[in-house]
């Protein structure tokens, strides 16, 4: 019985994480979608709570020596693997933000001054945070944001070279919108979780749509800064040629995001029909209160099925209180 109780806890965040997934799929406001998507991601990490809590119950009172040995092996192993799992997902995490740190480090130099006052303009405008604008001396289209707490804007010198001034400002403007929604903390922190729980489902959907989303999220975001969708939509489309012609498609990490050419065409055609741009504030607000938030709501309702479970098995709580 002990090793059902930590089961159905794993069971009950996955299948409340498929169903988080699809309610937020049918948002309109990027910034509720990430919540949501963050909501599961956070989710998992109350089933090592629940499980951890449980067995350390479950192990002072008199009804765990009276259980199968088998089952109180099966309950320590699982909330070891998962807690194990967890540390290993994090270190992982650490490991992967230095090596592109130092590597993205290396590979730039700062960028001429007419080029830091346009995307510091552009910041001011979202009231993001003025990021650093490097160059990279790389003959394919490369632009993408790094940076915890100093935001840097990475562009190739392809960029420079094949694009005009107005496509220019509005690969830039995208970039400033990834500043504005912190993307890059979001999406490592997002990776971490994933790759904790990467054996639930719902932890891979929730990460795919939430790098999924980041573009034409951040497509809006240039669209209200320039007012020049059509800017953007060239750039995006000289982009993904040069891409699409070039021997390694995967090197072109210029504003066409993590997905195949299914998500660059819908974003080429919203950006030529002219979209209003999503409702929502471009920043995350407070980012631990957004994933908190979710997580208490899911520790709630495992401490329901926590109180079901104890009282269905007849497991007396000790009087000095739950944990004995």
């Amino acid at each position: 019985m002990h090793l059902l109780f930590l089961l159905l806890s794993l069971l009950v965040v996955a299948v409340a994480g498929s169903v988080v997934l699809r309610t937020a799929d049918r948002h309109t406001d990027w910034a509720r979608r990430r919540e949501l998507q963050l909501g599961v991601l956070v989710g998992p990490v109350i089933t090592i709570a629940a499980a951890t809590t449980a067995f350390v119950h479950f192990a002072t009172q008199v009804c765990f020596l009276g259980a199968p040995p088998w089952d109180a092996l099966a309950a320590g192993g699982f909330s070891a693997v998962t807690a194990w799992l967890a540390l290993a997902g994090l270190g992982f995490g650490v490991v992967r933000a230095l090596f592109m740190q130092v590597t993205l480090a290396r590979k730039g130099v700062t960028a001429e001054p007419w080029l830091q006052e346009i995307a510091g303009n552009l910041a001011d405008r979202l009231g993001a945070p003025r990021p650093s604008v490097l160059v990279c001396h790389y003959q394919r289209p490369r632009a993408l944001t790094y940076g915890f707490f100093r935001p840097k804007v990475l562009l190739s010198t392809w960029m420079m070279e094949n694009l005009d001034a107005h496509e220019l400002e509005a690969v830039v403007a995208h970039e400033v919108g990834h500043v504005a929604r912190r993307d890059y903390l979001v999406g490592w922190v997002a990776a971490v979780l994933r790759d904790a729980f990467f054996y639930l489902p719902a932890s891979r959907g929730a990460y795919r749509r939430l790098r999924r989303d980041n573009e034409p999220a951040c497509d809006d975001l240039a669209v209200v800064l320039t007012r020049r969708p059509l800017a953007l939509a060239s750039a995006l489309a000289k982009v993904w040629q040069d891409a699409a012609e070039g021997p390694r498609l995967q090197l072109a990490q210029a504003l066409s995001g993590p997905a195949g050419s299914r998500l660059v065409e819908s974003r080429l055609e919203r950006l030529v029909a002219g979209p209003e741009p999503r409702a929502g504030s471009p920043g995350t607000g407070n980012l631990a209160l957004r994933m908190i938030t979710p997580a208490l709501a899911g520790l709630a309702a495992q401490a329901g099925s926590v109180a079901f479970l104890l009282i269905s098995m007849d497991c007396a709580l000790p009087r000095s209180g739950f944990f004995g």
